[in-house]
């Protein structure tokens, strides 16, 4: 289990619409919302990885929690700490993208010089 899986369920639900299509958000859209909700469904998505979530001793299993690709509760709060910040700055591409602003650094094809 890897931060990548678990930012692209964050993806899933932020970047893209309900058509699967990539966002244009508009200045009347709830990015807050659509947020929040997309955070609240990678921690849930996250939280399934957990070994403490599955308990394979009342199957009479025993199993080597990294092949099976489960998470400590430590290794899954690094995880998430990783998914975050990547979620953190999806949203501050999105905030800009809604008003318009080019985040610091963004050149247009325009303004690039060619050697």
């Amino acid at each position: 289990m890897s931060s990548g899986c678990s930012i692209h369920s964050f993806d899933d639900t932020f970047k893209y619409d309900e058509n699967r299509r990539p966002r244009v958000w508009k200045p009347t859209d709830d990015i807050d919302k659509v947020y929040d909700l997309a955070r609240q469904r990678t921690e849930e998505m996250l939280n399934l990885f957990r070994v403490d979530a599955v308990d394979f001793g009342t199957m009479g299993l025993t199993i080597d929690n990294r092949a099976a690709g489960l998470l400590t509760p430590a290794r899954r709060d690094t995880v998430w700490e990783l998914v975050s910040r990547d979620c953190e700055a999806a949203y501050n591409e999105a905030q800009h993208a809604r008003m318009g602003v080019r985040p610091a650094g963004a050149m247009d094809r325009a303004s690039r010089q060619v050697p």
